[in-house]
């Protein structure tokens, strides 16, 4: 079972690699996501009031 799983992995990563649009997608958007998200998410801490 395991082999089986092993070899459709296999061909599928060959396939998409041997196609040049499908390597785009697969590296491209989560390249943007990293970018994005990079600066959209910021630890800083602004206009909070404190109520104990």
């Amino acid at each position: 079972m395991i082999q089986r799983i092993i070899a459709l992995l296999k061909k599928e990563f060959i396939f998409i690699w041997n196609n040049k649009q499908s390597r785009i997608m697969i590296i491209v958007p989560p390249l943007i996501q990293l970018v994005i998200f990079g600066y959209g998410v910021t630890m800083e801490v602004r206009n909070i009031e404190l109520g104990v």
